[in-house]
């Protein structure tokens, strides 16, 4: 799951070279984190995603539908025995249904909807027991309020949690779903329960609820709708027949335990928490306070908003105090209007917001302003995360955020009886480690090899963060998290800012003196949310190393992905602590109560043995040793974006490329002083990335014939970047049959100049050396097609049309034979038909028509295949304009048969100069005038809005209206096969300016070149007829459904 940053996320996406979703049915998209904001640039943002989503056919969830982790649960992505991840640190809320809930960071998301795949370092597993029952007034929020802070030593950092003992039976599922929510701020990868026989329950009325839904109004006249593809019988009764528990003697890490009948209410903070306080205790310093929090996806479900409505019944708000209010979903809201505990809430003068994470993530209304004190029944508390630094959060219950809501202190509500809950003074809590369990060691690693090209050593003036649980909302502001086109120059200048606001400046300062901070900071250092920035933002400001007494897992993915290097040394730690910390003790500043001390000393980290020196003065102080990077971190950091002291190696990539070709140039009798000169020229143009790639595939038979190709006469070559080729997918990269392929994508006969090129609004259609079977599937085996066209008022600026992009031509050069653009990506080979119709944005309905027809396999076979394909708002109109026509299959099946052309790739330049039969045995005419050129089968026509976009076994040519011809000729059809097949034999392909992509006002052009064009082939039978229409009535039965 991705919610707002999903923008991010697809930008990375492209970036990798993938051009579609390896399973649709994987990623689910949810926006609600700046759901409040109404502006039209959050508004786009949200169209974009949507428009993305819709395309690929993802699930899309808009602002208003609710939280992401809450709608997944809802809506049974989150299912029992089931592994979900997500882009959000919160990912860990699904264990409260059984599921294997883990964050992953947006650099994971983008790789995992190209692969289908992601990483997961198996964690060390802990035993949570959780024995007795809680007394009355007790929640499941107290119970994680009270782990983080008796438990506060980071007993479960970066381990998943199992959650055991007699004690869960009694608590409601909601109240799982909180406990689960925050084992992320407990330090945990995941916390998950058991599946038992409450949380089956809990499905079953969920499941029946479904039906009920999905039946309801049903017209009696037609089938009754499908049931959910998630919550169903079926999938439940799976889940109880085959349950799966821990193995008997099942060894953990650690065991701890809590006795849930001497728990009370908690609270945690302010600002942290790892700080918590028994309520009853925590009351007796009245602490009084200006605003009030009940949302988010902790405790904004239909129990928690009515546990508060029963404790502000009849009551007002206290003056002074603000209490905000959203529900989890929009699901949860209806359920609470309706039971009328929504409306005792706002009763009470509660401030609603809409569903989604606002003031939780600091976005919206009702923040935290300078000295105010607020409470919140959210997951964080962290300094500056609800609004200002300078203010105090608490956390706490639904109930005691609504009752200090309603009396303008902390306290909790009138119904908690005090002196019925325990009175012990702490509850009862015991931790246990087996001996066996080994600890992690520092002092006798090995040296791991250094990867070429990566530093020696990384060093520079030590910047001291005397703090634990350094969050990432103190290094990384979450107001700034969702601004996806702020600058890495922006993010240096508010890094740390919500921790010490002094720390740019004085990192810039460091960095203009020429040399690159090293942060050190203690133990849990990142600890929090997901947020990229965090990693990114250090790296912008010139910090490369960060070095801690350890790490939150999360934000050490990130760094890895993103080339900042971390590395622990608690001993380090442990010696700045004792001599520059205030008191001695991490948490209060350095001796002056500064928030960041520069002491004054330098080190130098040796990258291969992992030593560590520290000098003041040039005098070595002390020796350190810390567990080196390994290599995959190495190569990681080396592909990073914006690294430092990282130049590139032109020399070896031409030595390599003339060393790969040597042996086959002579075997094949290449010319290799030919050879030498293009390796060179490739180096001189800075094209180094794709002398690499040269060199790698000229040991392949088929990469050393394409070659070899090149020196034979004249020839135009797209030549991508190294900017472009540092996208391509290592799975991608390594597979020299592929990068052969690829490369011969890159390849025209002829000679080509910009301005050899039609001028927009035409366009130029190329043939290139692209013929590998997998990738490229027309008629006669020819090569696939580039659609090039020149801009209209500068003759040198370039680019080539895909489905849903454009690629850049740079710049223009050459060698020899040879013309040279090169361009701004590696050119992705078109896709099938499902798949470029995915990608253009005004297919999408096609799209989700073709997911559910067997209409795919048909015209995918076929070699050369030309569709005239009608917009969403085509397929809208016309299904209106069908009425009750548009329930007749045979009918709507002729229809759609006379979109096609089978077995005959028919670009724009050759459709007003010859006759085309459609799959329906009908004519298709052509005609232009001053609004366009047009296609007409029978008395309907359409204009053709954009021609030729290529696809891996034909072309599309868009058109605004359905042709709505319901006629038939089968016999026609077969006739027409027959008669073409001789001119599919011998048919070539010349290339010529074609048509524009926007017509407009523009006609085809005209002239000679186009008379002398053929692209028409054979059919391949008249029997398609017959196995095309029978998909296409399935296919506008789809429609219908969607």
């Amino acid at each position: 799951m991705t919610h707002d940053n999903t923008g991010p996320v697809i930008s990375k996406f492209k970036s990798l070279g993938a051009t579609r979703i390896h399973n649709p049915r994987q990623p689910v998209f949810t926006i609600d984190h700046d759901v409040q904001n109404k502006t039209a640039k959050n508004l786009q943002k949200y169209a974009s995603i949507e428009a993305f989503g819709r395309t690929h056919g993802i699930d899309f969830y808009g602002a208003g539908r609710g939280i992401g982790h809450q709608v997944l649960v809802e809506e049974g992505y989150a299912f029992p025995h089931t592994l979900v991840v997500a882009s959000d640190s919160h990912s860990n809320m699904y264990g409260g249904v059984g599921c294997v809930g883990t964050p992953v960071v947006r650099t994971d998301a983008a790789a995992l909807w190209a692969t289908g795949k992601t990483w997961w370092q198996v964690p060390r597993m802990i035993k949570v027991e959780l024995m007795g029952k809680l007394a009355p007034g007790v929640t499941g929020k107290d119970i994680i309020v009270a782990l983080c802070g008796l438990f506060n030593k980071d007993e479960v950092l970066n381990a998943a949690i199992e959650f055991h003992g007699d004690g869960i039976e009694a608590l409601g599922i909601d109240e799982r779903l909180a406990v689960a929510n925050m084992t992320t701020e407990w330090g945990a990868l995941a916390g998950v329960f058991p599946v038992d026989e409450p949380l089956l329950d809990w499905y079953k009325k969920a499941v029946d609820k479904m039906t009920l839904r999905t039946f309801s109004g049903a017209s009696s006249s037609l089938p009754p709708p499908p049931e959910h593809p998630r919550l169903n019988e079926g999938r439940l009764n799976s889940i109880r027949s085959s349950p799966i528990h821990p193995d008997n003697g099942a060894e953990y890490s650690s065991h701890l335990t809590l006795d849930l009948s001497t728990l009370v209410p908690y609270v945690s903070g302010p600002n942290s928490v790892k700080v918590a306080t028994a309520l009853p205790k925590l009351a007796q310093d009245n602490i009084k306070i200006n605003k009030a929090y009940l949302v988010s996806c902790t405790n904004a479900r239909a129990s928690d908003l009515k546990a508060a409505a029963q404790v502000v019944k009849g009551r007002k708000v206290a003056t002074g105090v603000e209490f905000y209010i959203a529900a989890a979903s929009s699901k949860v809201q209806a359920e609470v209007e309706k039971s009328g505990d929504w409306g005792a809430l706002l009763s009470a003068g509660a401030k609603p917001l809409p569903a989604g994470c606002g003031p939780c993530i600091g976005l919206g209304t009702g923040l935290l302003e300078p000295g105010e004190v607020g409470i919140s029944a959210t997951n964080r508390n962290y300094k500056g995360r609800m609004g200002s630094p300078q203010a105090q959060a608490y956390l706490a219950s639904p109930a005691v955020v609504a009752a200090s809501a309603i009396r303008g202190v902390i306290c909790g509500p009138d119904s908690l009886d005090l002196n019925a809950l325990p009175q012990n003074e702490r509850p009862v809590f015991t931790s246990s480690t087996p001996n066996t369990i080994p600890g992690a060691s520092t002092s006798a690693s090995p040296a791991e090899p250094l990867v070429d090209g990566f530093p020696r050593s990384f060093g520079g003036p030590i910047m001291f963060t005397p703090q634990d649980n350094l969050n990432t909302d103190g290094i990384y502001p979450g107001k700034y998290t969702y601004q996806d086109d702020i600058t890495l120059e922006r993010q240096a200048e508010v890094v740390m800012e919500n921790y010490d606001p002094a720390f740019a400046k004085n990192v810039a300062e460091v960095r203009s003196s020429g040399k690159t901070a090293v942060l050190v900071s203690g133990y849990n250092f990142g600890t929090g949310s997901s947020r990229e920035q965090a990693a990114t933002a250090l790296k912008a400001a010139g910090v490369p190393l960060v070095i801690a007494g350890s790490f939150g897992d999360i934000f050490k993915r990130n760094s890895i992905n993103n080339g900042l290097v971390c590395m622990e040394c608690p001993e380090l730690v442990a010696d700045l602590t004792e001599k520059y910390a205030k008191s001695g003790a991490r948490g209060n500043g350095g001796v002056d109560g500064e928030l960041t001390v520069q002491p004054g000393w330098e080190l130098d980290v040796d990258m291969q043995s992992g030593k560590i020196e520290v000098k003041q003065g040039g005098k070595v102080l002390r020796e350190y040793q810390t567990r080196p990077v390994g290599p995959s971190v190495q190569e990681l950091w080396l592909r990073s974006p914006n690294r430092t002291n990282a130049s590139p190696q032109t020399n070896m990539y031409s030595y390599a490329l003339l060393a790969a070709l040597a042996a086959p140039a002579v075997a094949q009798n290449i010319n290799t002083t030919y050879l030498t000169g293009l390796a060179n020229a490739l180096n001189g143009l800075g094209l180094t990335s794709l002398a690499s790639v040269a060199s790698s595939i000229a040991n392949n038979t088929n990469g050393t014939a394409l070659l070899a190709q090149l020196s034979q006469g004249n020839k135009t070559v797209f030549a991508p970047n190294n900017e472009a080729f540092g996208r391509v997918p290592q799975n991608v990269s390594s597979n020299t049959d592929l990068l052969t392929s690829i490369l011969s994508y890159h390849i025209v006969e002829g000679h080509y100049n910009a301005s050899d090129f039609a001028r927009e609004p035409n366009h130029t259609i190329v043939r290139t050396y692209l013929t590998n079977p997998s990738l490229v599937n027309l008629e006669g085996g020819r090569g696939q097609v580039l659609v090039i066209e020149r801009d209209d008022g500068n003759d040198n600026d370039v680019k080539i049309l895909f489905a849903d992009d454009d690629v850049d031509v740079q710049r223009t050069t050459g060698y020899e034979n040879l013309i040279v653009h090169v361009v701004d990506d590696v050119l992705t080979p078109p896709g099938t038909i499902s798949e470029t119709a995915r990608q253009e944005d005004d297919f999408s309905q096609l799209a989700g028509a073709l997911q559910t027809t067997n209409l795919i396999a048909p015209l995918e076979a076929i070699k050369g295949v030309t569709i005239f394909a009608p917009t969403n708002d085509a397929f809208q109109a016309a299904l209106a304009a069908l009425g009750s026509q548009a329930q007749n299959t045979s009918v709507i099946s002729s229809v759609l048969a006379n979109h096609v052309i089978n077995g005959t790739t028919v670009y724009s330049s050759a459709l007003t100069s010859q006759n085309f039969v459609s799959a329906g045995g009908q004519g298709f005419s052509f005609s232009s005038n001053s609004s366009g050129t047009y296609v007409t089968s029978g008395s309907a026509s359409a204009r053709i809005t954009r021609a030729d976009i290529p696809i891996r076994n034909g072309v599309i040519h868009r058109i605004d209206r359905v042709l709505a011809n319901t006629e038939s000729n089968p016999d026609a059809a077969a006739s027409a096969a027959s008669s073409q097949a001789s001119v599919a034999a011998t048919g070539e392909f010349p290339t010529s300016p074609v048509m524009s992509q926007d017509p407009g006002t523009h006609r085809f052009p005209s002239g000679s070149a186009n008379a002398s064009i053929r692209t028409a082939v054979a059919f391949p039978s008249g029997a398609i007829f017959s196995v095309l229409a029978a998909g296409m009535g399935a296919l506008i039965g789809g429609m219908l459904i969607l």
